[in-house]
């Protein structure tokens, strides 16, 4: 396991290469044998029950870490070992997205700085670390184009190796330059990060300063995440009737299927709407006529 788990790390981003190694940890904490080539079918299904009983893991977590197990089984040729109904299952839950009273409650208690990285996330879709390394080069006012570059001197990539350019409303950009003259001219020259720390370096505490404004503005922390303004971005571009491929590439996304979850359909007034709407003609005109006659 520790070489595959090298590999990972010199092929694989940080965050994937510690997944792997969680795993990996937990399934030697619930099975004994040191050969891929000793496991059993009842080993894999002892360690599932193991990361559900024992590790309190929620069946996403168990899924995902009992697939990173049968990744490496399978580099290293132990293949079939569990049937197609062995593996852990979970419930697909439905995308959400923040409702414009959630922002409207949030943004009254942030900062300048938090404000405008949340209008951010909401209107460019970025990922948390797509929005960490984005530097002030890459805000192209005159085009209201956002760039999302791969970027060496952080030793940062972006997710797939894939590089993007992002369309964003006017607001946001003339938001970005009241912002940007309220910072020292350190962190306003071309290179240097739009979103960071006083001293320059990148914000990694972006999720826990989320769950602080959010509890300050007596809301709940559990209902705020970052991925929650992307999925809003995507959602929002989807009613108002952008097509799904133009918004896999704002989004960076590879395949339909990813898309589709933000397809999301409309509410409240836009749901009684669209069902008053479908149920007209004689049919429904006779059925409204004689709850009038009874009424009267």
């Amino acid at each position: 396991m520790m070489d595959f788990l090298d590999e990972i790390k010199l092929s694989r981003k940080d965050k994937t290469w510690r997944g792997y190694k969680i795993a990996f940890t937990y399934f030697l904490q619930s099975c004994d044998k040191k050969c891929a080539d000793e496991l059993q079918r009842i080993d894999l299904l002892r360690f599932a029950v193991f990361l559900r009983d024992k590790k309190k893991l929620s069946p996403r977590t168990v899924h995902n870490r009992f697939a990173s197990v049968l990744t490496f089984l399978e580099s290293q040729g132990v293949h079939k070992l569990i049937g197609k109904n062995d593996k852990p299952r979970f419930v697909e839950t439905e995308v959400e997205i923040y409702e414009d009273n959630q922002l409207i409650d949030l943004y009254s208690v942030c900062s300048l700085y938090h404000r405008m990285l949340y209008e951010f996330l909401l209107m460019t879709g970025f990922r948390e670390q797509e929005a960490m390394y984005v530097t002030w080069e890459n805000i192209r006012f005159r085009s209201n184009i956002v760039e999302m570059k791969w970027k060496p001197q952080f030793d940062w990539t972006p997710k797939a190796y894939k590089e993007r350019e992002v369309p964003a409303p006017s607001v946001l950009f003339k938001a970005l330059e009241i912002y940007r003259k309220s910072l020292p001219p350190k962190r306003a020259v071309e290179t240097a990060l739009v979103f960071s720390t006083k001293s320059g370096k990148p914000d990694t505490h972006m999720i826990r300063a989320l769950k602080r404004n959010a509890k300050k503005a007596g809301l709940n922390r559990d209902d705020y995440w970052l991925h929650k303004f992307r999925a809003t971005f995507a959602t929002t571009h989807l009613r108002a009737g952008a097509d799904l491929k133009t918004v896999m590439s704002w989004m960076g996304q590879t395949t339909l299927e990813s898309i589709l979850r933000y397809l999301k359909p409309a509410r409240k007034s836009e749901v009684m709407h669209l069902v008053n709407s479908s149920f007209v003609g004689p049919t429904f005109d006779s059925r409204k006529k004689i709850e009038e006659d009874e009424a009267a």
